[in-house]
């Protein structure tokens, strides 16, 4: 068996996989264990209790989406992929969490059928300029590639440039998106998976979401992210 041998984007030791990371940094991710079945939040948990149940918030006000897969928590080597992603145009990194990625959901669905198209959270134009790519494409982009699924690439837009989420409360979050954004092209009429770098408290998703089931959509919408962070 032939590998690729390159160097470790987080430690430069020696890696002889496909992937930019060594065995043991692979070994340090942060999987997001016990997590919310609904939306994906890690839940509090001991050797003696583990979780089985939806989170309280998701039994108190059901979201739009069917279910959120993000396998990792928005923690240590995640975290600073996603962060030099995004205002380091480290496009390496894209690769490297849409294969991430891509690997977790195989073994996360298997047999389950996997979602008809996957639909990146896009960016307003103005932050698409200030930045030069958006970080959810580049990842869908890989998920597609090795997952075979196409990506709805023009069908959503965002039409309000609104406050980077990241800045404000959870609750300041929902108004923040509303009517943000606005699709372009009718849906196909079929399982689609909402694509983020980074799920936080779920405004996002859950905004796109809305807007597709009000456009008639009434087949089961997923959303995939690399990481979760904590509620």
């Amino acid at each position: 068996m032939q590998y690729f041998h390159s160097l470790c984007v987080l430690c430069d030791s020696p890696s002889e996989t496909r992937l930019a990371l060594c065995q043991a940094c692979s070994a340090e991710l942060p999987y997001n264990q016990f997590a919310c079945p609904t939306c994906a939040t890690t839940l509090c948990w001991s050797k003696d209790t583990k979780p089985v149940a939806t989170c309280q918030h998701c039994q108190q006000q059901p979201p739009r989406y069917t279910h959120v897969y993000a396998p990792f928590r928005y923690d240590a080597a995640i975290r600073y992929l996603i962060i030099e992603l995004k205002f380091n145009n480290r496009l390496l990194y894209a690769h490297l969490l849409g294969t991430l990625l891509a690997r977790e959901i195989q073994q996360h669905y298997s047999p389950t059928a996997l979602p008809d198209f996957l639909l990146p959270i896009p960016l307003h134009p103005q932050r698409l300029r200030t930045r030069g790519f958006n970080q959810a494409m580049e990842i869908s982009r890989v998920v597609s590639k090795q997952l075979h699924i196409p990506i709805l690439c023009q069908h959503l837009r965002k039409r309000q440039s609104t406050i980077p989420q990241a800045s404000l409360s959870a609750k300041q979050r929902q108004y923040n998106l509303q009517h943000s954004f606005q699709l372009k092209h009718k849906l196909p009429n079929a399982r689609i998976a909402i694509v983020d770098d980074v799920i936080t408290t779920g405004a996002t998703i859950n905004e796109v979401a809305q807007l597709l089931q009000d456009a008639g959509l009434k087949q089961p919408l997923y959303a995939w992210a690399c990481a979760r962070t904590s509620m």
